[in-house]
C-alpha cells in the first residue's frame, strides 16, 4: 500500500505527483487492469508465454550483413 507524508511547505500538486509516481512504481494500476476481468488459466498461460517470447525477442539484436563495396576499376586490374 502506498503512503506518502506531505512535507512542510509542500504543495498539494507536488504531493500528488509524488503519490502518482509511487503508484506507478508499485504497478497498482496495471494490476487493477489485469484483474478487472476473469482470465481463464489457459489464457493466462498463453499471455505469459507471449511475454516470454517478447522478452526473448528483445534480447536478440538484428545485425545486417555488410558486403564489401565492389569497385569495377579494382576488379579489372586484379584479374
Amino acid at each position: 500500500m502506498v503512503k506518502i507524508v506531505i512535507k512542510k511547505d509542500e504543495s498539494i500538486d507536488q504531493a500528488l505527483r509524488r503519490f502518482n509516481r509511487e503508484v506507478a512504481r508499485e504497478g497498482i494500476i496495471q494490476e487493477l487492469r489485469r484483474r478487472e476481468f476473469y482470465e481463464r488459466p489457459s489464457q493466462a498461460r498463453k499471455r505469459e508465454a507471449q511475454l516470454k517470447r517478447k522478452g526473448r525477442d528483445k534480447d536478440q539484436v538484428y545485425v545486417p550483413e555488410v558486403k564489401p563495396a565492389r569497385d569495377s576499376k579494382n576488379q579489372n586490374s586484379e584479374s
